[in-house]
């Protein structure tokens, strides 16, 4: 089983930048946003403190039982002992396709340690109060029925009781049977879920387990039009207050 701790913050990406390219002692922290899983290798494409990407890639003959139980979305994992090496561009930009501003992917090596840090989720009212690397637990509204998005997730736009805007994706099983009966603005708790920041959206991500729908109360619609809770992921958090009005079915 995957080890734990109890407390670590999130790399930034200036300490990530110092890394020297062929250093086999680089560590890290990070929050896992996607999981890519091949024959050969997994990529795990983490985010640290303000959003940007790094990577860190295993080699599936090198990699124990241990780190397929960390590659989970939205895990916080702090990294040890990677390789850091510089992606060849004459074979693969990899900084491109990772869209990650380092020159650089991380190898996970026999010798690398991985630990998962544990995160309770916090309570909160808006998403101004949501960065990276959390959990939280907050009540929102959904301003679109549920779209597919891919074989596993569904999508909805949803807004806190301010007006601020997110994008939710849901991943999990039976989704259409669990989440399809929810319309317009009925009122959505989200009992964990985690954030990121893609250039101008803030993006809420949960399992179908962790969310709830109550279809049998409704928000009048918003009076204005929604409001991104953030511009770019260096700039001050943007907060407008918009009044609602709300009613039963």
């Amino acid at each position: 089983m995957a080890e734990s701790i109890k407390l670590q913050e999130l790399s930034s990406e200036e300490m990530l930048s110092s890394i020297p390219c062929g250093t086999k002692m680089a560590n890290c922290c990070g929050q896992i946003m996607k999981v890519m899983d091949s024959v050969k290798k997994i990529t795990l494409l983490c985010a640290c403190s303000n959003g940007a990407i790094f990577t860190v890639t295993g080699f599936k003959k090198s990699l124990n039982s241990c780190f397929g139980q960390i590659c989970t979305l939205g895990a916080v994992v702090s990294f040890s002992m990677l390789r850091a090496q510089r992606f060849d561009v004459s074979r693969f930009d990899g900084k491109t396709y990772f869209s990650t501003p380092f020159d650089f992917e991380l190898i996970v090596q026999p010798n690398s340690k991985y630990y998962l840090v544990e995160r309770v989720a916090k309570s909160v009212d808006s998403f101004t109060e949501m960065k990276i690397g959390e959990f939280y637990k907050v009540k929102c509204v959904l301003t679109t029925v549920f779209m597919p998005y891919d074989k596993t997730k569904v999508c909805a736009i949803v807004a806190d009781l301010k007006g601020h805007r997110g994008d939710l994706y849901v991943s999990g099983e039976a989704l259409a049977e669990k989440l399809g009966k929810g319309k317009e603005y009925n009122q959505v708790v989200l009992f964990k879920c985690f954030v990121n920041i893609n250039d101008e959206c803030l993006e809420l991500h949960a399992s179908v387990q962790d969310i709830s729908i109550n279809t049998d109360f409704v928000l009048c619609p918003f009076d204005k039009p929604l409001k991104t809770p953030v511009k770019r992921k260096s700039e001050e958090v943007e907060t407008i207050e918009v009044d609602i009005k709300s009613q039963k079915k």
